[in-house]
């Protein structure tokens, strides 16, 4: 097998009128590697997919595919990439089957559609309806038997598991495991944190278009500041002078009331105070139609859910050390009646690589596996009617719904591909 690496970008800077979208990226991906991409929406993500596959030319830097120039060698790059876009646009009016062997006789392969549809779990009834029609998990269904057309040496896909049931989750997860054996690189971008830690033997996290993070999920919890959680269980609940005196306490990073480790990214702290994203980096959107914020300046508050068992605080901690002292004084206050240690959560580690306060990490060259494994547990989204919504400007503000649950909306106009720039998957070409 050849060393060259299936992907190779230097000094790679991408700028849309007085936005830069990618700021100096350096990064390597492996043949047989499945390489995570995560980042907040506008991170940059779309814009690095667009200028791998070509869409999109530096301003300065190298891109390389398989020691390629997607520019200079449009057809020799895309001959040996499957792409899998974040839009999901299909043709409404062809079935899934003709827009599949279609896309097999425009490449000149000998691909089974049937077999490909197969590999990704299309049901035969759905075959041979419009493509139209599809709910977003089946039109992702199609589009990455497309991807799959010729047995690609590089899949890139963006959010591959979106709208599917865990069922499909968990197909797509053995697909990918088993093209990462046959020698394939993918590249995958996701906002499905369990899904990335699941598969990825590393992951790179984007933020403000540079690249903070490269490694394995392991190493950037260890390399992580605030690095190790005490959850302690108390005997009587402590008050918010209590937490509040606590987190004064040196090497404390954070406190927080209840099991951190099953909490979302909006967590209640204990004085009501709703832990969420940046609203200008993408503010999660809960099932109420509502988007709740949690930075130092843009914070709300909604009152604490009652307690459904013994009182709990997740104490984050810089030092080790620090973990005896909060236990003596958590004693002292409230009785501690338990405690374990936890390791930062995928989630705990993104966000101090987005918001800085792990540092940067430069090393894109190691490709150690990471073998743990986290299942997921996403709700069910297979409602025909479902469509993402995605934003596929060009200035890369793609608007990706960052709810846990994957609640996706209704393209109330139902042109899937309107406005949108896409992949023709018929020609290969761009159908903006």
């Amino acid at each position: 097998m050849s060393d060259t690496p299936a992907v190779e970008t230097e000094g790679v800077t991408r700028r849309y009128g007085d936005t830069v979208a990618v700021r100096e990226l350096d990064l390597r991906v492996e043949r047989g590697e499945v390489f995570g991409f995560l980042g907040p929406n506008g991170a940059g993500k779309s814009t690095t997919i667009d200028l791998l596959v070509g869409f999109a030319r530096p301003d300065a830097g190298s891109v390389r595919v398989f020691g390629r120039d997607p520019l200079a060698s449009p057809v020799a790059v895309r001959e040996r990439v499957g792409v899998l876009p974040d839009d999901r646009g299909v043709y409404p009016n062809l079935t899934g089957r003709e827009q599949l062997a279609s896309a097999v006789d425009v490449a000149g392969t000998d691909d089974d559609p049937d077999q490909l549809l197969d590999r990704v779990g299309l049901a035969p009834a759905a075959r041979d309806r419009p493509a139209g029609d599809y709910s977003t998990g089946m039109r992702g269904r199609l589009l990455l038997a497309i991807a799959l057309v010729g047995d690609p040496e590089l899949l890139i896909l963006d959010e591959p598991s979106l709208g599917l049931d865990p069922g499909g989750v968990r197909e797509v997860r053995a697909l990918l495991e088993e093209r990462a054996a046959a020698g394939t690189a993918v590249f995958l971008s996701s906002h499905r944190l369990g899904e990335v830690e699941a598969v990825c033997d590393r992951v790179g996290i984007l933020a403000d278009g540079r690249l903070r993070a490269v490694a394995p999920v392991d190493e950037l919890r260890e390399r992580l500041r605030a690095g190790e959680r005490l959850q302690v269980t108390t005997d009587d609940r402590p008050t918010n002078e209590t937490l509040s005196e606590l987190s004064t306490v040196g090497g404390v990073v954070d406190v927080t009331r209840g099991d951190d480790a099953t909490q979302s990214d909006d967590s209640v702290r204990s004085d009501g105070v709703v832990r969420g994203d940046d609203p200008t980096v993408g503010a999660t959107e809960h099932d109420d139609g509502g988007t709740r914020t949690g930075s130092d300046e843009n914070r709300g508050t909604r009152p604490a859910p009652p307690d459904d068992g013994p009182p709990t605080v997740t104490v984050t901690c810089a030092d080790p050390a620090t973990k005896a002292t909060v236990v003596r004084r958590l004693d002292r206050a409230v009785g501690v009646a338990d405690f374990r240690r936890g390791e930062p959560s995928l989630e705990r580690v993104f966000e101090a690589f987005v918001d800085g306060t792990a540092g940067t990490d430069t090393d894109v060259h190691n490709t150690d596996r990471d073998d743990t494994v986290v299942d997921d547990t996403d709700g069910n989204d297979t409602d025909a009617d479902d469509t993402d919504a995605h934003n596929t400007d060009r200035d890369d503000t793609d608007a990706h719904d960052n709810d846990r649950n994957d609640t996706t909306v209704d393209d109330a106009d139902g042109d899937t591909t309107d406005g949108h720039h896409t992949v023709d998957q018929t020609t290969g070409g761009d159908s903006r």
